[in-house]
C-alpha cells in the first residue's frame, strides 16, 4: 500500500474533502489515532488535576486532542490542511453539543464536569512554529512527524537546481542549502519546538517511519538542537504494529 507522504502533491492535496471526510468518519482510523494519542498523553506525564496549555501538531480532523479536551486543557491544534482543520471543527463542535444534551439531562456530576477549549491554526510545521517562547506545558503529535522526511511538496516550484559558479573564496555560509530540504525542514520545526515548549515540558511525537535512516534522522537533529530523550518504540516484536514515539524535553 502507497504511503501518503509519497502523494506527489503533498498533505493539502492529498486529503481533499473527499478523502477528510473519509478519515474522519472511519470508525477503525478514529479508534486507532485515540489508541496512539492515550498513549502520547501517558507519556507527557501532566500531573492528574492539572489542566494546561498543550500543542497538538499535525492535528487533523482533531482525533488526537478529544481525550485532553475531555481532562479540561486548553489546545491549540495546527495542520497544513485546512479542509482536515474544518473535519476537527465539525467533530469537534458535535461532541459540545453531545456534552452540553448530556448535562441537560443527567446528574450533576456531569453538568459540572469542565471540557477544555480548542483554537486551530493552519500552518506548515516544517515552516517553523511562530509561538511565543515557553507557552506550552505539552506537545503532541500523533502520524504527522513523518512527513517532514520528505522533501516540501509546497516549495516544489522552489526546488530546482540552478548552475553552480565557482567562487573565489568560501565565506563560511553555504547559500547552496535548500531551505525546504529535509535537514533544514526538521532543524527548523524542532528549534522552534523548543523555543515555545517551557522548560522540562515533555513533547511526544508519535510517526511512522518508512525507514531506520528516517528514525536516525529525527532523533540526531532533535538532540542536535538541545533535546533530551529519544526513541520509544511499543510492539518492539511486531513485524508491522511497531508505534514510534519520540519523546523528549528541553531542560534549558
Amino acid at each position: 500500500m502507497s504511503r501518503p507522504e509519497h502523494n506527489p502533491k503533498g498533505a493539502t492535496s492529498f486529503y481533499n474533502k473527499k478523502e477528510a471526510l473519509k478519515y474522519s468518519t472511519n470508525n477503525k482510523m478514529k479508534q486507532t489515532q485515540s489508541i496512539l494519542s492515550k498513549r502520547a498523553i501517558q507519556l507527557l506525564q501532566i500531573p492528574a488535576g492539572v489542566n494546561g496549555l498543550i500543542l497538538d501538531i499535525g492535528c487533523g480532523s482533531g482525533f488526537s486532542h478529544q481525550k485532553l479536551l475531555r481532562e479540561g486543557h486548553l489546545i491549540v491544534g495546527t495542520d497544513i490542511n485546512r479542509t482536515m482543520l474544518d473535519e476537527s471543527v465539525r467533530h469537534t463542535t458535535n461532541r459540545l453539543n453531545r456534552a452540553k444534551y448530556n448535562s441537560n439531562n443527567n446528574n450533576n456530576n456531569i453538568r459540572n464536569k469542565t471540557y477544555g477549549i480548542a483554537d486551530l491554526i493552519e500552518s506548515d510545521m516544517g515552516d517553523g512554529l511562530g509561538f511565543r517562547r515557553n507557552i506550552f506545558d505539552g506537545v503532541i503529535s500523533i502520524s504527522a512527524l513523518q512527513w517532514l522526511c520528505y522533501p516540501s511538496k509546497r516549495h516544489k516550484g522552489n526546488n530546482t537546481k540552478k548552475k553552480k559558479k565557482k567562487k573565489k573564496y568560501n565565506s563560511g555560509n553555504d547559500n547552496n542549502v535548500n531551505p525546504h530540504g529535509v535537514e533544514e525542514r526538521l532543524k527548523r520545526f524542532f528549534r522552534t519546538l523548543r523555543t515555545c515548549l517551557r522548560k522540562k515540558a515533555k513533547a511526544v511525537l508519535q510517526f511512522y517511519p518508512e525507514t531506520a535512516i528516517d528514525c536516525y534522522k529525527i532523533c540526531k537533529i532533535a538532540n542536535e538542537v538541545g533535546f533530551n530523550g529519544g526513541l520509544l518504540v511499543d510492539y518492539p516484536a511486531h513485524m508491522d504494529g511497531k508505534k514510534y514515539y519520540l519523546v523528549i524535553s528541553f531542560d534549558g
